[in-house]
């Protein structure tokens, strides 16, 4: 399959502008079938909920994303890039729901520019990008910044039953 070439940054920005997208930055994957084959650091054994207070947020990649998925009941996980002003804006939100939910779910986050082929899976077009996982199923999404702040663990709670 002949994939499309890569956007520029600024071109995704002002197509994100001209469509009515606020304040998202545009990942410039094309959409492919293939399976994760992300770069980065891998993991052994995918991580498990910790006793509260103790957890943070999982860097999920290519090796151990699936299993993370297929072994905890709630996984949300946070598509997220080190340029992207929106996802510094929702990180710290992001970090105190790993804590807070340490032992309940897992929150993990994937860092698209350095694990393009989970982007490619999971159709990432824009981030921040929050996909909610039940039972190792995709349940919900969060695109963008969410206003309030509190839509994160509302949605971890509905999943959870509390």
């Amino acid at each position: 399959m002949k994939s499309l070439p890569r956007l520029s940054l600024p071109f995704a920005l002002a197509a994100a502008a001209v469509s009515g997208a606020l304040f998202l930055g545009a990942c410039s994957e094309t959409n492919t079938s293939s399976g994760p084959e992300g770069s980065g650091s891998s993991a052994p054994d995918a991580p498990s909920a910790e006793p509260a207070g103790e957890a943070a947020a999982v860097d999920l990649n290519g090796s151990n994303f699936d299993e993370t998925i297929a072994s905890n009941s709630v996984v949300v996980v946070d598509f997220w890039a080190e340029w992207c002003g929106p996802c510094k804006i929702i990180e710290p939100a992001v970090m105190q729901a790993a804590k807070d939910y340490a032992g309940k779910a897992v929150v993990g986050r994937v860092d698209v520019d350095s694990n393009e082929a989970l982007s490619q899976k999971y159709q990432i077009s824009a981030i921040p990008c929050l996909i909610y996982f039940k039972d190792g199923k995709e349940v919900d999404r969060l695109v963008g910044v969410p206003s309030p702040r509190s839509e994160i663990t509302e949605k971890l709670d509905k999943l959870i039953g509390g």
